[in-house]
């Protein structure tokens, strides 16, 4: 009867994954990241200098999660960096099937 039980959550768990996107559109991800925007503000009015479009490279794994943050110089060794990163990885995906996204989003920091 165990088995059973196991076997039905399973089940159920690949019908929740076969549900699921295979991959995220365009207005989702941009529907995730435009609040971080504002976050991304309060990173400048914190830590200041370097300002300007920094073009970051994410990587979003299929849970939802950003798995890679790789920020452009002279924002990556800049005291503000670590804001940036923290806040960006505040974002959460929907979770969808496929592999890992690769994108690169303009955040405006200013």
């Amino acid at each position: 009867k165990g088995a059973q039980e196991f076997s039905l959550a399973e089940l159920k768990k690949q019908a929740e994954i076969a549900a699921l996107p295979e991959r995220l559109t365009p207005r989702q991800i941009d529907q995730v990241l435009a609040p971080v925007q504002a976050s991304v503000h309060e990173c400048y009015v914190e830590f200041g200098e370097p300002s300007g479009n920094a073009k970051v490279s994410l990587v979003i794994g299929a849970e939802g999660k950003l798995t890679q943050i790789t920020l452009p110089s002279p924002f990556d060794k800049a005291d503000i960096a670590v804001c940036l990163r923290s806040q960006l990885r505040s974002a959460v995906f929907p979770k969808f099937r496929g592999s890992p996204m690769k994108l690169d989003y303009v955040d405006q920091v200013q």
